[in-house]
């Protein structure tokens, strides 16, 4: 059986710790597909860059690795992201994802609220969550959730190491004009470049 992942996010931009969190993946689960999906709203922080311009990047960024697909399903479905909606879409539209082992990534500040997400009770009974962290599962902070919820967080921890970068700093050395080139994949440094991205942040 095929084993397959949920990669999303705002990519906001894409960056190199995005590639090397999407290799951590590969390297640690033998993944046969990873969709890279981007979202349309971020249910917990707003989005200004439109969303064009971020599946653009994100082709840019993902188009060298053959597993990777990406996925506008959220951006063509318009208002807020929900994991559980895409997970049904997948399940109506692509037979593949419908027989495969169906994973999705969880960032780890995520995992400790996964219980307050939409329909969380039916989307982990279909998709397993996974978590690559540096620290350890913490078993203290996660008593609150639900018994099922905290077995299925701990049993998709895997501890390694993700590129400590993230998208806002990128948006805010671009705003003070500052060199990023070492940080983003160089056909999305030429988008951002091209497109004036970030300038005003």
């Amino acid at each position: 059986m095929k084993k397959v992942t949920l990669f999303g996010g705002t990519f906001d931009p894409p960056h190199n710790g995005h590639i090397h969190m999407m290799l951590l993946l590969q390297e640690l689960f033998g993944f046969d597909g990873i969709y890279i999906i981007p979202t349309n709203k971020n249910p917990l922080k707003d989005t200004k860059t439109p969303a064009e311009y971020r599946l653009e990047m994100c082709q840019r960024a993902f188009s060298p690795f053959p597993w990777c697909t990406l996925l506008d399903a959220e951006v063509r479905r318009g208002g807020v992201s929900y994991t559980i909606d895409t997970v049904d879409y997948l399940l109506e539209k692509d037979p593949e994802f419908k027989k495969a082992e169906k994973f999705f990534l969880l960032g780890e500040e995520a995992a400790y609220s996964v219980d307050q997400w939409k329909e969380v009770d039916r989307l982990i009974s279909m998709v397993q969550p996974i978590v690559i962290s540096r620290e350890n599962f913490d078993a203290g902070r996660a008593r609150s959730m639900p018994l099922h919820i905290f077995e299925s967080i701990q049993k998709g921890w895997r501890k390694a190491t993700p590129l400590g970068l993230s998208s806002t700093e990128i948006r805010v050395r671009c705003a003070k004009n500052l060199y990023i080139e070492h940080l983003v994949p160089s056909a999305v440094f030429s988008y951002i470049k091209n497109k004036h991205l970030y300038i005003k942040e």
